[in-house]
Protein backbone atom coordinates (compact mmCIF):
# COMPACT_ATOMS: atom_id res chain seq x y z
CA UNK A 1 0.00 0.00 0.00
CA UNK A 2 1.42 3.37 -0.94
CA UNK A 3 -0.25 6.44 -0.06
CA UNK A 4 0.06 9.57 -1.74
CA UNK A 5 0.00 13.53 -1.25
CA UNK A 6 -1.86 15.76 -3.72
CA UNK A 7 0.99 18.14 -5.39
CA UNK A 8 0.07 22.02 -5.41
CA UNK A 9 -0.04 22.11 -8.91
CA UNK A 10 -2.99 19.34 -9.42
CA UNK A 11 -5.39 21.33 -11.06
CA UNK A 12 -9.51 20.83 -10.03
CA UNK A 13 -10.94 18.26 -12.29
CA UNK A 14 -14.01 18.74 -14.67
CA UNK A 15 -14.88 15.86 -16.18
CA UNK A 16 -17.61 15.99 -19.13
CA UNK A 17 -18.72 12.62 -18.79
CA UNK A 18 -17.61 11.59 -21.95
CA UNK A 19 -15.84 8.31 -22.94
CA UNK A 20 -12.23 7.82 -22.07
CA UNK A 21 -9.17 6.15 -20.81
CA UNK A 22 -7.18 7.25 -18.16
CA UNK A 23 -3.51 7.03 -18.29
CA UNK A 24 -1.31 6.36 -14.99
CA UNK A 25 1.79 7.42 -15.54
CA UNK A 26 5.11 7.34 -12.46
CA UNK A 27 8.38 9.70 -12.35
CA UNK A 28 11.43 8.37 -10.95
CA UNK A 29 13.87 11.17 -10.80
CA UNK A 30 17.55 10.57 -10.45
CA UNK A 31 19.19 11.74 -6.84
CA UNK A 32 17.95 15.19 -5.56
CA UNK A 33 15.75 16.17 -8.50
CA UNK A 34 11.91 15.77 -7.49
CA UNK A 35 11.46 19.69 -6.82
CA UNK A 36 13.16 19.81 -9.90
CA UNK A 37 10.51 17.80 -11.53
CA UNK A 38 7.59 19.44 -9.99
CA UNK A 39 8.42 22.62 -10.92
CA UNK A 40 8.86 21.95 -14.50
CA UNK A 41 5.73 20.20 -14.49
CA UNK A 42 4.28 23.30 -12.55
CA UNK A 43 5.83 25.87 -14.36
CA UNK A 44 5.46 24.49 -18.09
CA UNK A 45 3.93 20.87 -18.28
CA UNK A 46 0.48 21.00 -17.31
CA UNK A 47 -0.22 24.17 -19.63
CA UNK A 48 1.81 22.15 -22.70
CA UNK A 49 -0.37 18.75 -22.12
CA UNK A 50 -3.51 20.68 -22.21
CA UNK A 51 -2.56 22.32 -25.38
CA UNK A 52 -2.14 18.65 -26.89
CA UNK A 53 -5.80 17.56 -25.73
CA UNK A 54 -4.77 15.72 -22.65
CA UNK A 55 -6.65 16.24 -19.60
CA UNK A 56 -4.94 16.88 -16.63
CA UNK A 57 -6.31 15.09 -13.77
CA UNK A 58 -4.27 14.54 -10.30
CA UNK A 59 -0.75 14.67 -9.42
CA UNK A 60 1.00 13.62 -6.41
CA UNK A 61 4.20 12.17 -4.29
CA UNK A 62 4.39 9.62 -1.81
CA UNK A 63 3.39 10.57 1.97
CA UNK A 64 6.12 10.73 4.64
CA UNK A 65 7.83 7.53 5.37
CA UNK A 66 6.33 6.00 1.96
CA UNK A 67 8.37 3.83 -0.74
CA UNK A 68 9.45 6.63 -3.25
CA UNK A 69 9.32 9.69 -0.96
CA UNK A 70 11.73 12.20 -2.20
CA UNK A 71 11.86 10.36 -5.59
CA UNK A 72 8.52 9.42 -7.65
CA UNK A 73 5.86 11.68 -8.96
CA UNK A 74 2.49 9.66 -9.72
CA UNK A 75 0.29 11.41 -12.15
CA UNK A 76 -2.94 10.44 -14.05
CA UNK A 77 -4.22 11.62 -17.54
CA UNK A 78 -7.53 11.68 -19.37
CA UNK A 79 -7.75 11.11 -23.15
CA UNK A 80 -10.48 9.93 -25.79
CA UNK A 81 -8.51 6.97 -26.36
CA UNK A 82 -5.49 5.20 -26.32
CA UNK A 83 -4.75 6.39 -29.96
CA UNK A 84 -5.51 10.00 -28.90
CA UNK A 85 -2.85 9.66 -25.97
CA UNK A 86 -0.37 8.68 -27.97
CA UNK A 87 -1.13 10.99 -30.67
CA UNK A 88 -1.07 13.98 -28.08
CA UNK A 89 2.21 13.24 -26.41
CA UNK A 90 3.56 12.82 -30.50
CA UNK A 91 2.69 16.38 -30.82
CA UNK A 92 3.51 17.14 -27.26
CA UNK A 93 7.50 15.83 -27.73
CA UNK A 94 7.70 17.81 -30.21
CA UNK A 95 6.85 20.80 -29.39
CA UNK A 96 9.17 24.12 -29.07
CA UNK A 97 7.83 24.92 -25.79
CA UNK A 98 8.47 21.63 -24.08
CA UNK A 99 12.06 21.15 -25.84
CA UNK A 100 13.08 24.10 -24.37
CA UNK A 101 11.89 23.80 -20.65
CA UNK A 102 13.53 19.99 -20.78
CA UNK A 103 16.61 21.93 -22.22
CA UNK A 104 16.57 24.68 -19.26
CA UNK A 105 15.50 22.26 -16.22
CA UNK A 106 18.42 19.60 -17.28
CA UNK A 107 20.79 21.91 -17.50
CA UNK A 108 19.74 23.38 -14.44
CA UNK A 109 19.85 20.23 -13.00
CA UNK A 110 23.22 18.29 -14.38
CA UNK A 111 21.41 16.19 -16.16
CA UNK A 112 18.42 14.10 -16.99
CA UNK A 113 15.60 14.91 -14.03
CA UNK A 114 14.33 11.04 -14.59
CA UNK A 115 16.47 8.08 -14.00
CA UNK A 116 16.98 5.47 -17.14
CA UNK A 117 13.91 4.15 -17.38
CA UNK A 118 11.82 6.11 -15.09
CA UNK A 119 8.61 6.48 -16.68
CA UNK A 120 6.24 4.45 -16.99
CA UNK A 121 2.77 4.46 -18.36
CA UNK A 122 -0.24 2.47 -17.90
CA UNK A 123 -3.80 2.69 -19.43
CA UNK A 124 -7.03 1.94 -17.63
CA UNK A 125 -10.71 2.00 -17.95
CA UNK A 126 -13.17 3.39 -15.52
CA UNK A 127 -15.51 0.75 -14.42
CA UNK A 128 -19.58 1.45 -14.51
CA UNK A 129 -19.89 2.26 -11.20
CA UNK A 130 -16.81 4.24 -10.88
CA UNK A 131 -17.83 8.26 -10.23
CA UNK A 132 -15.33 9.75 -12.96
CA UNK A 133 -17.57 7.58 -15.55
Amino acid sequence: MRYLETTDYSPPVKLDGGERVYEMRTYTTTTGNLDALNSRFRDHTLKLFEKHGMTNLWYWVPAKGQKGEGETLVYFLAHKSVDAAKASFDAFRKDETWLAARKASEEKAGGSLTVKDGVKSEFMKATDFSPVK
